[in-house]
């Protein structure tokens, strides 16, 4: 729709200015528009000459209270050469009396052949149709007579041009007496352009003056002169027509005749009105009594009464009545009479005449019969059902159009009914509706009619056929009115019912023959069986649909020729109408035909009529829409965002599932609510300036933040998107957009802010005494001051540590969370995971003077031992920051039973941490598990720390299935708990790398052999145990270990026994053999001959560890190693250790450099970086894959990129380590990577076995 603005503006484009009369619609675009619309079709496009329209204009303007409509319209007759007193003489001319009018009548005839085309009518045609158009704007029989007469002279179209116009000056009166300010404005600007008017001609002022009381008594003596005329014009028909009855009468030879003398009471009858009551001549008594003696009971009284009426009031006398012939059979006679005076006024005779129509009776019977079953069925169709006259009026519409249009039949009867289209398809509809009243042709129009239920314009497709009298002239018109709306694009409309009821007994034949052509017209199937269930009647869409002929059905059985039906739907529906007299409506698929129907039927005395529709179609169009609004729904509501509808005033109008969980109210809670009633208020005083603007320039938005309340009090914003929607008419009717949550997202940005300003002072914190220390190194300060020099290293060194820690703790979160490290489980025991987290945090306990106690189970566990160590640590670490001196922290663990039961294990094993710290408040007990968490911001400042580490805790327990919590009390200490799935004893593992070390442990405790186990396969041994020393001979047998852990107090065969038998035996006497044992070593200087080592338990990892890589590698074989690394601060530092033990070690810095170097070293293990220039690692593995002897080459990747599974299996090379920088220790990388060397010292005593010549050492 547009806006006032915009009308205005085509307004004053066409007429120079914005005329007052316009200006009342102006705050109302619709009224304004319709306003407007109705001038550019009725005054501006019209096609009337401008002079002529303003004359009549002018004329008529003395029907209008307001002066205004003179002044405005001579103000326009100026520019076309009128001069006022010409309009004055218009307007002061008394009204034309009946002569006139026919005396202008008479002028326009002789004119007949100019009026055809407008632009022949001269100045004489003009005035007298001035004179004679009044006739329009009137009511009566009188102006019935001369519409007509106009009608016929001027024809259809251009009559409709004067109608439209003088309809338009009507509205102009309307519209001028309901808003009578704008008077006062346009005397304003008429007297401005007027005055020079009034100064020439005075007496125009004069007439202004009196203009009102002028009118109204023209009007009074107009309307006198009106009634006047009419009733003298109704005596002259009515005698004329009782001239016309008697003339008939007397000449009709079918006609009786009767008079009666009222004094004597004789009632004279001719031979004809005799017949009439069925006597013979003369037989028919003389007597008023004898005549009231053959009249039909039931008629006598009123017939009395008219006769008595007739004779008291002097009026004539005509009624129909039935008599009764001798015979008893009924009869019909119309009756017509006049009463005779004497001079005194008194009644002394009557005489008239009578006629048998019972023949008509019998026929209007017939019609009446017809005419309702016409009623009935165009009371039941679906469409809109009106008949019009010849010359175009309505005469009768159907319930349907008056439901429609919420209107009486007085309303829409005549030419109401332009008032309820579009006006944009008047034009189109006048002038169809036209061309088929000239014509004949049958009429066919789409256009939009308004419902009055909502005001909406819907489409309509308009048809009617012209009902022709015996003589082949138009007697009628046929229409109909089909809502076409939902179904415009989809199908073809029904077509219309065609027919109409005649008005005589010889044409009742013609009437149901009529009846048989609108159920051949409609679009509608139909057929009707009578009661025996036989066809009596179909028509061509039968037919078709049923796919038989009328020859092949009629008069057959209809569940015989169709037995299918038999049982079915169709069946039970027209056997309950019959049964129970109802009409039925349903829907069904019929199968032999693959069809579905619509069908309406409805009983009758004869039997069923039945409507039927193929709406194969209609079905699939609409099994595909509730698919798609299924998809639709499907995915509104799978989708995270929530999807909203709001309408021109934002009122919610739709709102996906998940705003109710978004905000924890109701979907018919927020229904009906505005976005302004779900915020606190400051928020809606803020949003409601972005929400005026964009619904008022009805403009799309996107990413508008706005912060709601939830249900239960806490904030939650939003972030939405939405476009405008606008009806088919272009109507705004509000937004449709979708809304996401984001209050993590701001929270996380939040955090993150204040994480910056921790981690910002943790970097340069340690990055300040680092740079110090190391400056006072390098400027050669403390040279003389060794002590100091090695402080200030120490410095540097553990402050290296501290930003490593942060780091890793970020990069770990990050990496942990986003599934991008892989937990690397293995068989490991929670004792042993106990004592080393223990152990690597005891150094910062006795620092701190803390206390650490463990007690340690030996349970075994599936898990990342790594990982596990890292939640330990961090837990013992927070419990000795926050404890006070001299306190103790308790480690603790104990099987407990699983909450739910797991696929491969019921019992888990509960951690506890404990100390007597300050205390967490209870509040926070949940959020320190979050990112960037800490109890007090503070503490990151006098702590240390970045609030990751319980998160990253979290994270870990979580990816083994664990769960972890905190409890506490302020001032009396905290314990933080974890569970881990305990790894049942048949439960499988992971099959070790067959060319791993493999290590034989003898003891006859089993919970020692479960944790040697646990030991030795975490750091990627391959472990077998027994419990007797015969087992151990029996499996070193077997399966030859690369060493052997053995202790000596055991029942049965002892240690010492099993070791002379192991040292005896040629397969097994150079296996090395550590003793692990409670006892201790007699202290001879020379070690027992056949041992290794000797390991006291409970064993230290270490010490274990040391003396199993001792024994592994106990020839004097050199190794070659190549770094190969960019950085040479970092390849200096890695070749260092390597020479440490004595490893021939070489250096390449370019990928290009590594590819030659290997060619020509043939290194055992390669260190590879990624990152490197000229060719990166990937280039360089790709090359060594194809290289014969370097194929298989043991590889340590060493870089600082995260690598997924595709990265990784890409670089697999022989035995393939993957290290990241920074995450990993200089101590941690030296333990692996010489534990790797080891496995390839042992993979070489292996071949050694088998061939003594192989030269190890190149």
């Amino acid at each position: 729709m547009r806006s006032s603005e915009q009308i205005k503006a085509e307004i004053e484009e066409k007429f120079g200015f914005f005329p007052p009369f316009f200006s009342p619609a102006e705050q109302n675009p619709q009224v304004l528009e319709n306003l407007w619309q109705q001038t550019l079709s009725a005054y501006v496009n019209n096609p009337l000459s401008p002079l002529f329209k303003e004359k009549l204009a002018a004329y008529l303007s003395r029907y209008c209270a307001i002066p205004y409509c003179m002044i405005c319209h001579s103000c326009s007759l100026r520019p076309l050469g009128v001069r006022a007193r010409e309009v004055l003489n218009l307007l002061e001319a008394p009204p034309p009396d009946q002569r006139d009018i026919n005396a202008h009548l008479q002028v326009l005839a002789a004119h007949s052949g100019q009026l055809a085309v407008l632009s022949n009518w001269n100045s004489t045609i003009e005035e007298s149709l001035l004179i004679c158009a009044v006739f329009i704007s009137l009511e009566g029989e009188v102006a019935d007579y001369y519409r007509t007469q106009l009608r016929h002279l001027l024809g259809t179209v251009n009559y409709q041009h004067l109608v439209s116009f003088i309809a338009y000056v009507k509205t102009c009166h309307v519209w001028m007496e309901a808003h009578p300010e704008v008077a006062h404005i346009a005397d304003k600007r008429a007297i401005e352009h007027f005055s020079f008017l009034l100064g020439d001609e005075p007496e125009l002022a004069d007439f202004f003056h009196h203009y009102w009381e002028r009118v109204k008594r023209e009007r009074q003596n107009w309307l006198e002169q009106r009634a006047a005329i009419a009733e003298r014009q109704q005596h002259e028909a009515a005698l004329r027509q009782s001239e016309e009855r008697l003339s008939l009468a007397l000449e009709a030879a079918h006609m009786g005749r009767w008079d009666w003398d009222i004094l004597t009471n004789k009632v004279f009858h001719s031979v004809a009105t005799e017949a009439h009551f069925g006597f013979t001549p003369g037989s028919f008594g003389g007597s008023y009594e004898s005549f009231l003696a053959s009249v039909h009971p039931d008629d006598r009284q009123w017939l009395h009464q008219a006769v008595t009426q007739a004779v008291q009031a002097g009026a004539d006398y005509e009624i129909e009545f039935r008599v009764i012939w001798p015979d008893s059979s009924l009869h019909w006679v119309a009756s017509k009479g006049q009463v005779y005076y004497d001079k005194t006024g008194k009644a002394v005779r009557m005489t008239g005449v009578t006629m048998d129509i019972t023949e008509r009776k019998q026929a209007e019977v017939a019609l009446q019969k017809s005419e309702e079953r016409f009623r009935f069925l165009a009371e039941s169709i679906p469409q809109q059902v009106w008949i019009a006259q010849p010359n175009g009026e309505l005469s009768y519409v159907n319930q349907r159009v008056l439901d429609y249009f919420a209107s009486t039949r007085e309303q829409i009867l005549g030419w109401g009914w332009q008032e309820k289209i579009h006006p944009e398809d008047i034009p189109q509809c006048l002038e169809r509706w036209q061309d088929s009243l000239a014509t004949g042709e049958p009429y066919e129009v789409e256009f939009r009619l308004q419902r009055a239920a909502d005001g909406t314009y819907r489409w309509h497709l308009g048809r009617a056929l012209p009902l022709r009298d015996r003589e082949d002239a138009i007697a009628s018109w046929f229409g109909t009115n089909t809502d076409i709306d939902d179904f415009k694009r989809v199908e073809e409309e029904r077509k219309q019912l065609f027919a109409h009821e005649q008005a005589a007994r010889a044409e009742a034949e013609a009437a149901r023959n009529q009846v048989a052509n609108i159920l051949e017209s409609i679009t509608d199937a139909f057929f009707a069986v009578d009661s025996q269930w036989c066809f009596t009647y179909l028509n061509q869409q039968a037919e078709q649909h049923l796919q038989r002929s009328r020859a092949e059905l009629l008069g057959k059985n209809l569940w015989n020729e169709l037995p299918e039906a038999v049982g079915s739907k169709f069946y039970e529906e027209y056997h309950k109408a019959v049964s129970q007299h109802i009409s039925v409506e349903f829907e069904e698929f019929y199968q032999p035909l693959n069809t579905w129907f619509a069908v309406h039927a409805y009983p009758n005395q004869k039997g069923l009529s039945v409507f039927f529709q193929d709406i194969t179609e209609r079905k699939r169009v609409g099994e595909a829409l509730r698919q798609s609004e299924e998809k639709f729904r499907n995915l509104v509501e799978q989708t995270s965002d929530w999807v909203w509808e709001i309408d021109a005033n934002g009122i919610f109008t739709y709102v996906s599932p998940k705003a109710s969980e978004i905000l924890g109210y109701e979907i018919a809670e927020i229904l009906g609510k505005s976005t302004f009633d779900l915020m606190a208020v400051n928020e809606a005083k803020r949003f409601a300036q972005v929400v005026s603007y964009f619904i008022s320039t009805q403009q799309p938005f996107t990413r508008l933040e706005k912060t709601l309340t939830h249900i239960d009090g806490h904030l939650v914003v939003l972030e939405t998107s939405g476009s405008p929607v606008f009806d088919c008419q272009g109507v705004f009717q509000g937004y449709r957009g979708i809304a996401r949550d984001i209050t993590e997202r701001r929270e996380i940005e939040r955090l993150k802010d204040e994480f910056v300003s921790v981690v910002s002072h943790e970097l340069r914190t340690p990055l300040t005494s680092i740079r110090g220390a190391l400056g006072l190194l390098a400027n050669g300060v403390l040279s003389t001051q060794p002590q100091k020099g090695q402080r200030m290293l120490d410095i540097a060194v553990n402050n290296t540590d501290r930003l490593v820690r942060l780091i890793n703790d970020i990069l770990d979160i990050e990496r942990i969370e986003s599934g991008k490290v892989t937990m690397t489980r293995l068989a490991c025991d929670a004792a042993n995971l106990m004592i080393q987290s223990v152990d690597t945090m005891r150094d910062m306990a006795e620092k701190a003077g803390i206390t650490l106690s463990v007690s340690p189970v030996a349970t075994r566990l599936w898990a990342d031992p790594d990982r596990i160590i890292q939640v330990l640590t961090n837990l013992l670490s927070n419990a000795i920051k926050f404890s006070p001196e001299g306190s103790t922290i308790w480690l603790t663990a104990e099987l407990v039973k699983s909450e739910q039961v797991e696929q491969n294990s019921s019992r888990q094993l509960l951690f506890q941490v404990k100390d007597s710290g300050r205390g967490i408040p209870s509040d926070k007990l949940e959020t320190i598990f979050g990112r960037f968490q800490q109890v007090d911001a503070s503490d990151s400042r006098k702590k240390g720390g970045t609030g990751l580490g319980l998160a990253i805790c979290r994270s870990i327990v979580q990816h083994h299935g664990g769960e972890i919590w905190a409890e506490s009390k302020l001032g009396e200490g905290s314990t933080f708990y974890f569970t881990l799935p305990v790894l049942p004893s048949e439960s499988a593992v992971a099959i070790a790398d067959p060319s791993n070390p493999l290590i034989l442990v003898c003891d006859d405790d089993p919970s020692i052999r479960d944790v040697m186990q646990a030991m030795l396969e975490k750091q990627g041994y391959r472990a077998i145990t027994v419990a007797s020393g015969l087992a151990a001979i029996e499996q070193a047998v077997a399966q030859p270990p690369d060493a052997i852990l053995l202790n000596l107090m055991m029942p049965g065969m002892h240690g010492w026994e099993t070791l002379a038998i192991l040292k005896q035996q040629p397969n097994t006497q150079k296996i090395p053999i550590i003793i692990l044992s409670g006892l201790l070593p007699d202290a001879r200087e020379v070690p027992h001959p056949g041992i290794t080592d000797w390991i006291v338990k409970p064993p230290e990892e270490q010490h274990l560890f040391k003396a199993l890589k001792r024994a592994l590698s106990g020839s004097d074989r050199h190794i070659r190693v190549l770094v190969v690394e960019d950085d040479l601060d970092l390849a200096q530092v890695l070749i260092s250790m390597f020479e440490r033990y004595g490893i021939e070690t070489y250096h390449a810095q370019t990928g290009r450099e590594a590819i030659q170097m290997s060619q020509r070293v043939i290194p055992d293990l390669l260190v590879l970086d990624l990152v490197l220039p000229e060719c990166n690692g990937f280039t360089v593995v790709d090359w060594l894959r194809q290289h014969n002897r370097l194929c298989q080459v043991a590889l340590v990747v060493h870089t600082a990129k995260d690598l997924d599974d595709s990265d990784r299996e890409r670089l697999k090379l022989g035995q393939t380590l993957f290290l990241t920088k920074g995450r990993i220790t200089t101590e941690e990388f030296e333990r692996r990577v010489i534990k790797l060397l080891n496995r390839i010292i042992c993979g070489r005593k292996e071949d050694s076995n088998h061939d003594s010549q192989t030269n190890f050492d190149r």
